[in-house]
């Protein structure tokens, strides 16, 4: 076992309520040790709202925005999700950095409208868990075979049993007419 570098101060406890900033600053070390400490005590972090001005972010908001959920920047700065946002919004930084995704799943979503992929959106509205695989069973978005329920099957097999389940690949034609 390694020997534990940084000690918990004698006066940690008392000091244990400012947030991460000030305490990282306090005792010349980093947020894990200061994580450390905290769960070492054994008790509940309370950062008082009312001693602490929250007029404007610390310095270091902008960077740890960037890299960190609101969650954890709520824990680190011991502020509600609200300033949060507010400080956001002064620093320039967008609101829905917190959820990436992929333009290509966008695209993907539009462009496949394929009859068998229709056919698979007909069997998941009766709650059938259908994925798209590759011919050796695993997960493929732009595979083409599909794993329906506990069987691996190809396209014509998946619009064949969607049909007698009552899809109809040419419903769109009825509806257009």
């Amino acid at each position: 076992m390694r020997p534990i570098v940084h000690p918990m101060p004698a006066d940690f406890v008392q000091q244990m309520n400012s947030t991460y900033d000030d305490l990282m600053a306090r005792y010349n070390v980093s947020e894990n040790v200061v994580r450390r400490w905290i769960s070492e005590t054994g008790l509940k972090r309370r950062v008082n709202v009312q001693q602490k001005g929250f007029g404007s972010a610390p310095a270091s908001f902008a960077f740890a925005a960037k890299q960190m959920d609101p969650t954890a920047l709520c824990e680190r700065y011991g502020v509600g999700d609200e300033v949060i946002r507010r400080w956001k919004r002064e620093a320039g930084i967008p609101l829905l950095t917190d959820r990436v995704v992929s333009n290509a799943t966008f695209e993907r979503a539009r462009v496949d409208t394929t009859v068998a992929e229709r056919a698979a959106d007909y069997l998941r509205r009766d709650r059938w868990i259908i994925t798209r695989r590759d011919e050796h069973g695993r997960y493929d978005p732009a595979g083409y075979f599909w794993l329906c329920g506990t069987k691996l099957r190809a396209a014509d097999d998946l619009i064949a049993f969607a049909t007698s389940k009552g899809f109809n690949a040419d419903a769109w034609k009825q509806v257009a007419a």
